[in-house]
C-alpha cells in the first residue's frame, strides 16, 4: 500500500497486520493506452508521504519503509493483487494438499529458488533464512515482530541450501500469510553482511541495504528522494523499468499540485480529491477496496463503557450507511463486522445492530439513564459524558469525529473532541497504550487471515497487542484458538461467525468502514496493480512505460 494512503503509525498496534481477499476496482479518468507526451521513458515516480528511518526489513514499521523495501528485498511468499499468496524466493507456497504443511500441522517445509544472488554477488541460500529467523528474535533488536515470531515458531532449520524447514510451537492455520510474508515482516535479510554486526539496530546497513530484490538501492538524498536502479541478476529476471524515483510529499495539497504538473507517476490521494484527480488527463484513477477499517473503540476498562447497555445503545445512534458515505466522499464501504465482507469467512449476522435511535434512547432509560432539561442523561450522579480521542491528520474522514458526535448528542451522551498527535496516540507509553481514553476512533488494517485474536483476546490487551477495548469473554477465547488450530477452512468460517455473532452483541468495537483506496496513475505505466494490504510494489519488476 503506498504510504500516502494511510499511515502505518495509527496500525501498529496490532502485533500483525491482515485480511485480504479480492480487491473491487471502479476505473475513472484517462483510459490506458496513450504515452502522455510527460512519461519520462524507463522510469516511474512514486510518491512516499514521509521519510523512512530505515531500509532494514528487520526494522520497520512504517509503510514508505516497506514499500522501498519491497523493490529491493524478497520474501518466501508474497501476496498479489487479489489478495492471494504466490511464491516469491519459495517455489511454491506450503499447503496440506503439495505436503508443504505437515499432518501434525506444526511443520512447514519451504523449497527455494536455485541460483538466486544478493546483490552484491552472494549466493542466497536457506541460511539466510533462518538467519533472519534468528535476527528477528535476538534480545535487543528494536523490531515489530520479534513477539510474533517468538510467540508462534518453535525453529528454523535448514537441511540443505535449499530447505527451509519451520517448526511451529503448536498447529497455527495462518502460519504461511504470516511468516516471510514480503514486505509485512518477512523481506529475506543478508547473513553474511548482518551476522557479525555489532548492533543490527544502528548498522550502516540501515541505510544502504543490500537485497536480492529486482531493484537496489542507488541514491538517497534524506528528506527528499530515494533512487533505485534495476538488479539485473534477479532470479526472475531484469526489471522492465531503468529507475523507480521515490519522492517524499508531505502534504497531500502538494500531492495534487504535482499530479497536475505531472511530477508523479504513482500516487495516493484522500477520498476528497477523488473528484479533482478523476479528472487529470493522461491518468488512471482506480479505486480499490481495501482491508482498513474505520472503527470506533470502547475502552471497556471505564466506566459508563463496561456497560454493555450504554455501548448498544451508542451503537444504535449511528447510521452506518450514512456515515460511510458522507465522510468518504462517497467511495467508503460500510462495516457490519471486523472481517471484510469480501473475505472467504465473513458470515452476515442478523443480530448486527443496524440504526435505530429510538431503541437507543429506550435502551439507556431502561439502563438507568435519565434525559435532563439540558438533554443529557444522568444516573446515579453521573452525566453521560466522555471524550472521542482520534490523531491529527485525519482529513481523510471529512468530520467523522463530529458525525459520531452529533449521533451522540441526539441520543443523550455529551461527546467531546479530542485531537492528538498520532505518536501520543499509539505509541508506547501512549494513551491507547495505558488506556488513557474513554472512545477512541482509529484505523486497523489486517492482513489475508480472519483471525482476529489480537484485537479479541486479554493476553493482547494493549500495549502487547492490539486489544484496543480490553475485551475478554471466555467463548470468543475457545472459538479464536479453536480456529487458530484448524487448516479447515469450513471449520474456521464456522468459528468466526459465532465470534462475529458475539463481538456484534457485546460491541467492544463499531466497525463504519472499509476504506476504499484512490489510486492517481500515470495511463502509460503498465504492469502496476494495487495491492492495499502488503505493498503496491508487489510486482514492480513487471512495471514498464
Amino acid at each position: 500500500m503506498l504510504a500516502l494512503l494511510h499511515n502505518r503509525a495509527c496500525l501498529l498496534i496490532a502485533a500483525i497486520l491482515c485480511a485480504g481477499c479480492s480487491h473491487v476496482t471502479e476505473n475513472g479518468g484517462s483510459a490506458g493506452g496513450a504515452h502522455p507526451a510527460w512519461t519520462v521513458p524507463g522510469v516511474a515516480r512514486v510518491e512516499i508521504q514521509t521519510e523512512p528511518n530505515t531500509l532494514n526489513p528487520l526494522l520497520a514499521r512504517d509503510v514508505p519503509e516497506l514499500d522501498v523495501e519491497g523493490a529491493i528485498f524478497d520474501g518466501l511468499v508474497k501476496l498479489d493483487d487479489r489478495g492471494q499468496l504466490v511464491p516469491d524466493l519459495a517455489l511454491e507456497v506450503p499447503t496440506r494438499g503439495n505436503g508443504g504443511i505437515a499432518a501434525d500441522g506444526v511443520t512447514i517445509t519451504y523449497r527455494l529458488h536455485h541460483g538466486v544472488r544478493w546483490q552484491d554477488g552472494a549466493m542466497l541460500t536457506s541460511a539466510d533464512v533462518a538467519f533472519t529467523y534468528h535476527a528477528l528474535t535476538q534480545s535487543g533488536i528494536n523490531s515489530p515482530y520479534t513477539g510474533f515470531y517468538r510467540s508462534y515458531v518453535r525453529s528454523v532449520s535448514t537441511p540443505d541450501p535449499y530447505t527451509v524447514v519451520v517448526r511451529l510451537v503448536k498447529p497455527y492455520a495462518p502460519a504461511v500469510g504470516r511468516l516471510f510474508v514480503a514486505t509485512t515482516d518477512g523481506l529475506i535479510v543478508p547473513a553474511h553482511l548482518l551476522a557479525h554486526s555489532a548492533n543490527i539496530n544502528q548498522d550502516p546497513f540501515n541505510t544502504h541495504p543490500v537485497g536480492s530484490g529486482p531493484f537496489a538501492l542507488a541514491h538517497w538524498d534524506h528528506g527528499s528522494d530515494i533512487v533505485l536502479k534495476p538488479f539485473a541478476g534477479h532470479f526472475a529476471g531484469a526489471p522492465h523499468l531503468h529507475e523507480i524515483d521515490f519522492d517524499v510529499v508531505l502534504n497531500q495539497n502538494t500531492v495534487v499540485s504535482m499530479l497536475e504538473s505531472h511530477e508523479l507517476d504513482v500516487a495516493g490521494v484522500i477520498p476528497a480529491e477523488y473528484e479533482t484527480v478523476r479528472k487529470l488527463d493522461g491518468f488512471d484513477v482506480p479505486l480499490v477496496l481495501s482491508t482498513t477499517l474505520r472503527l470506533v473503540s470502547f475502552n471497556l476498562r471505564r466506566p459508563p463503557f463496561d456497560d454493555v447497555a450504554v455501548r448498544r445503545a451508542l451503537t444504535l445512534a449511528l447510521d452506518r450507511n450514512r456515515i460511510s458515505k458522507s465522510t468518504s466522499n462517497g467511495i467508503a464501504d460500510p462495516a457490519r463486522t471486523l472481517i471484510p465482507p469480501n473475505n472467504w469467512a465473513y458470515a452476515d449476522d442478523p443480530g448486527a445492530l443496524g440504526f435505530d435511535p429510538q431503541r437507543a434512547r429506550a435502551t439507556l432509560t431502561a439502563d438507568g439513564w435519565i434525559a435532563k432539561p439540558d438533554g443529557i442523561r444522568v444516573k446515579n450522579g453521573h452525566r453521560l459524558a466522555f471524550s472521542i480521542v482520534t490523531y491529527l491528520g485525519t482529513s481523510a474522514d471529512h468530520g467523522l469525529p463530529e458525525v459520531l458526535q452529533s449521533a451522540w448528542r441526539a441520543i443523550g451522551a455529551d461527546a467531546s473532541i479530542r485531537y492528538v498527535p498520532i505518536g501520543l496516540m499509539y505509541g508506547e507509553p501512549g494513551i491507547t497504550a495505558d488506556g488513557l481514553f474513554d472512545v477512541s476512533l482509529d484505523g486497523f488494517n489486517f492482513d489475508i487471515d480472519p483471525d482476529r485474536a489480537n484485537y479479541l483476546e486479554a493476553r493482547f490487551d494493549r500495549p502487547n497487542g492490539g486489544n484496543q477495548a480490553r475485551y475478554s469473554d471466555p467463548d470468543v477465547l475457545a472459538w479464536s484458538e479453536a480456529a487458530l488450530g484448524t487448516y479447515d477452512q469450513s471449520g474456521r468460517k464456522r468459528y468466526y461467525a459465532l465470534i462475529s455473532a458475539r463481538v456484534n452483541r457485546d460491541v467492544p468495537y463499531v466497525p463504519l468502514h472499509w476504506q476504499r483506496f484512490v489510486y492517481v496513475v500515470n495511463s502509460s505505466l503498465k504492469g502496476f496493480k494495487p495491492e492495499p494490504i502488503e505493498s503496491d510494489l508487489w510486482n514492480v519488476r513487471e512495471w514498464s512505460n
